[in-house]
């Protein structure tokens, strides 16, 4: 469970820093001066940011299912005899 906060938490600084570094790149272009690093970052960061808070959704998922004993798969469990 620790992980998938931890995961949350990097995904949203991601995001964060994407959004922060695309609007300093557009105010850039309004003035006339197009950022190069602005124009990597930005998707590199909104994309890791988007991903890692999945796999905090996923690790999160797993957890739970581990918590209850469920399986995440969608086959039937075996009984046991």
């Amino acid at each position: 469970m620790r992980d998938s906060r931890v995961a949350k938490e990097q995904g949203k600084q991601w995001l964060t820093a994407g959004l922060g570094i695309g609007a300093v790149g557009v105010l850039g272009a309004v003035a006339g001066a197009v950022c190069p690093l602005c124009v990597v970052a930005t998707p590199t960061l909104l994309g890791a940011g988007l991903i890692r808070t999945a796999w905090a959704r996923h690790l999160d998922k797993r957890a739970r299912a581990a918590a209850t004993g469920a399986s995440l798969s969608s086959e039937p469990v075996p009984a046991e005899r």
